[in-house]
């Protein structure tokens, strides 16, 4: 079962990984250093693909949550853990830690992207979002 656990997880990870780095066109510098230009079509792409904190909020306590059976009854007089579950909590932490940080970095790139557009692109972006 643990096995299944793992591999599911791993699964998870990787097909999150695969999709983030399918999602966009990889945007190269210019060769003098500067930051690449973006559209405004792209930086609406990057936002709409955040997750709001509550909804990452949301994911960790529905996708990521362990089962609360990490001290079976039996076993609560005598403090002894079950092992699966431990293992199952663990695996599910590292994904939602990996998940977190995809956010953080496509939280980061967004900004630095809507950061770049000029004034009158920032409020065709705002527009687009709003209406």
């Amino acid at each position: 079962m643990k096995e299944f656990i793992k591999r599911i997880v791993s699964l998870f990870v990787a097909a999150l990984m695969l999709f983030t780095m399918l999602q966009f066109p990889i945007i190269a510098e210019d060769g003098d250093g500067e930051t690449p230009e973006y559209t405004v079509e792209q930086v609406i792409q990057l936002l709409e693909q955040i997750d709001s904190l509550q909804e990452m909020q949301d994911k960790r306590k529905t996708e990521f949550a362990a089962t609360k059976r990490a001290i079976t009854s039996a076993n609560f007089a005598s403090n002894i853990f079950d092992e699966e579950a431990l293992e199952e909590h663990e695996l599910l932490a590292a994904a939602y830690e990996a998940y977190v940080s995809d956010m953080f970095e496509k939280r980061a790139e967004a900004k630095a992207a809507y950061d770049s557009l000029t004034p009158d692109q920032q409020a065709e972006i705002s527009a687009d979002l709003s209406g």
